[in-house]
């Protein structure tokens, strides 16, 4: 790699001019918003000929760690009111030939409780790549075997809602 790769000052940086391997391999905590991953253009940009860092998009495993747990939290969804990666079916089997095979199991990412005893909610994570209501029919069709009232999707940027007493959809911020 080379030792002094420029960057656009004004990107994600502001006033870093160039980076080198020790950055990229150690992070700075000056230059760099810790927990997030980094992609180097592999070509530089036609215009001004720098190559560019941007910062990559969350995975769905991050997105649930950096994003939806800590908003879920701050809503006191705690303790035994939030359940992760709840059970909804242990695998439809398959008959093969002679044999069969399980598939993989259905899991929600969330199950919300209103007590511990009372479950009212699933929650679907997505990336962030995806829509904030990308996952609402898979936690959908969650809800409706669970028997619950509510289910929501997020890619960590906000809420999709369904609630099945009225047959209503509707958009929430992270906060809300």
């Amino acid at each position: 790699m080379n030792d002094n790769i420029p960057l656009l000052p004004s990107h994600c940086f502001p006033g870093i001019d160039y980076i080198n391997e020790d950055i990229i391999n150690k992070g700075s905590p000056d230059n760099f918003a810790w927990g997030l991953t980094y992609k180097l253009s592999t070509l530089p940009d036609q215009t001004t000929g720098h190559y560019l860092l941007f910062p990559m998009a969350y995975n769905e495993e991050d997105t649930k760690l950096h994003c939806i747990t800590p908003a879920l939290q701050s809503k006191d969804w705690v303790g035994p009111r939030i359940t992760m990666e709840y059970p909804i079916s242990a695998g439809q089997i398959v008959l093969q030939g002679d044999g069969h095979q399980r598939l993989q199991p259905q899991k929600a990412d969330y199950l919300l409780r209103y007590s511990e005893s009372l479950p009212i909610a699933v929650v679907e994570a997505k990336d962030e790549d995806h829509a904030v209501g990308a996952g609402l029919q898979q936690a959908m069709g969650y809800a409706e075997k669970l028997g619950l009232l509510f289910a929501y999707s997020s890619n960590g940027h906000g809420f999709e809602e369904w609630e099945f007493t009225t047959n209503t959809q509707r958009s929430l911020e992270l906060a809300d």
